[in-house]
């Protein structure tokens, strides 16, 4: 069983009217435990969750896997151990993605995105043109509708493609595209590592809002984002100013909310389920600069509507 704590964050929104307070529970936590060396995660980047059974899959930047775990955190498979070369430094995952039959979509410090069935086997490599394009580095990936969106970072461009790989449409952005995530709207959220900043753009590249920092937030260094129905959600993650770790809300057209949740420490993947109902998060280091505590792995928030 994962150890579980419960601590009460609250949402609070700029109208703080009684349709939009929440308080946010910490329901689990889980891969954090470092004596078991079998389910832990020790680099923790980015998380996706599948709708449909709620499985939660996780890329290891250092052990060179994605782990799944189901809702609760028994780990159910690591992916990539046989099929990657633990000599490449190029075989380390970046993001994953969930297709709607199931199948699991990984993109690596690579040209090449892995696609394992439902039941975690090896599928195929998917290599298109602009996929394996020379010294090409993959980094977001999410899907829109039964359309992948795959973010280069090298040449700060984002590729739709169909889910056999075939390349649909290509354009060049001014960020790097190290997280990606769609709006309802058919609007990409695009997190940034050169420069630390969060784009919202539309399906040809063009820029309509950009997320601007929290009022007193000093160090702003956005990591995953996700979107529900009816919310943008970003992590920061400034090791420097650890205060300011958290779980930021914005609306659609980019008006900061106000914040989710702070109990987190070093956030990096973020997701969140369509009803805005579970939040999860995938936490990077291995400490808190300020308390010292062990919370490398995953936890899981729960809303609860006042």
């Amino acid at each position: 069983m994962p150890n579980c704590s419960y601590n009460y964050h609250f949402l609070y929104f700029a109208d703080f009217s009684a349709k939009h307070s929440n308080s946010w529970i910490l329901e689990t936590q889980f891969a954090h435990e470092e004596s078991d060396m079998t389910t832990h995660l020790e680099g923790a980047q980015s998380v996706t969750m599948n709708p449909e059974n709620g499985d939660i899959a996780v890329t290891d930047w250092f052990t060179r896997t994605v782990k799944v775990y189901n809702s609760t955190g028994y780990l159910q498979a690591s992916l990539g151990v046989s099929e990657w070369s633990v000599a490449d430094k190029r075989s380390r995952p970046r993001d994953v993605a969930i297709s709607s039959n199931g199948s699991i979509f990984i993109s690596k410090e690579s040209p090449h995105i892995e696609v394992f069935d439902s039941n975690f086997t090896f599928s195929h490599t998917l290599e298109s043109s602009h996929l394996a394009a020379e010294h090409s580095r993959l980094s977001g990936i999410v899907f829109h509708r039964n359309n992948l969106l795959v973010g280069e970072c090298r040449h700060k461009s984002i590729s739709i493609h169909s889910e056999d790989g075939r390349r649909l449409h290509t354009f060049r952005i001014d960020v790097t595209p190290r997280y990606l995530a769609m709006t309802p709207h058919a609007t990409i959220v695009v997190s940034s590592w050169e420069p630390h900043r969060v784009d919202i753009i539309n399906l040809i590249g063009v820029v309509v809002h950009t997320l601007k920092p929290p009022t007193g937030v000093t160090k702003w260094r956005p990591t995953g984002v996700s979107c529900s129905d009816d919310f943008i959600f970003v992590g920061n993650d400034d090791t420097s100013a650890p205060d300011e770790y958290g779980i930021y809300c914005y609306s659609f057209d980019g008006k900061y909310l106000g914040i989710a949740t702070k109990d987190v420490v070093n956030p990096s993947g973020v997701a969140v389920t369509n009803d805005g109902s579970k939040l999860v998060v995938a936490q990077w280091e291995r400490g808190n600069p300020k308390e010292k505590l062990g919370v490398h792995g995953v936890k899981i928030f729960t809303k609860k509507t006042l």
